[in-house]
């Protein structure tokens, strides 16, 4: 045998928890485009609370942090939730562990019930149509993600 064959060998043989099993890419791909969105939320919520409060502009801040925290609504809360979740997911789905698809079913079941609520509530009417193929997107990789993650749990690849 050569060396490359026992080392497939060994990797074929290595146990399911190994960390060095291989992962599809889009397992790393859907790990590192929910990493980044997380990240950038994290960073847009430092920049809204942390910043201003390190550039001591605070005081100068809070009636527009106020104004701008009235006019939140329940989507805005539970894409916060959806985001969180989806975060979970990724991470699980990156450790190729069972309960990734439920976390991204769950993610993908509170977008669509809040949305659902607002667009029942005609706050379609005041985003623009831009906002709503955002929307779509969205909430088209979400279904792809969930779809491809049973499909892993189906197939075995999930432990």
């Amino acid at each position: 045998m050569t060396t490359d064959q026992l080392a497939a060998e060994d990797l074929a043989n290595r146990p399911e928890t190994s960390p060095l099993r291989k992962r599809p890419i889009a397992v790393w791909v859907i790990f590192i485009v929910y990493a980044l969105s997380a990240g950038l939320a994290a960073l847009s919520l430092y920049l809204f609370y942390g910043a201003a409060a390190a550039l001591d502009v605070a005081p100068a801040l809070d009636a527009a942090k106020a104004a701008y925290l009235s006019h939140l609504r329940t989507v805005d809360y539970a894409s916060l939730v959806s985001g969180l979740l989806n975060l979970a997911g990724a991470i699980t789905l990156l450790r190729l562990r069972r309960p990734a698809p439920f976390l991204f079913t769950t993610a993908l079941a509170v977008a669509i019930i809040f949305l659902g609520r607002e667009f029942a509530e005609g706050w379609v009417n005041t985003i623009s149509g831009s906002g709503v193929i955002r929307i779509a997107i969205g909430l088209a990789i979400d279904t792809f993600v969930c779809v491809y993650s049973w499909k892993l749990l189906k197939v075995g690849t999930l432990r």
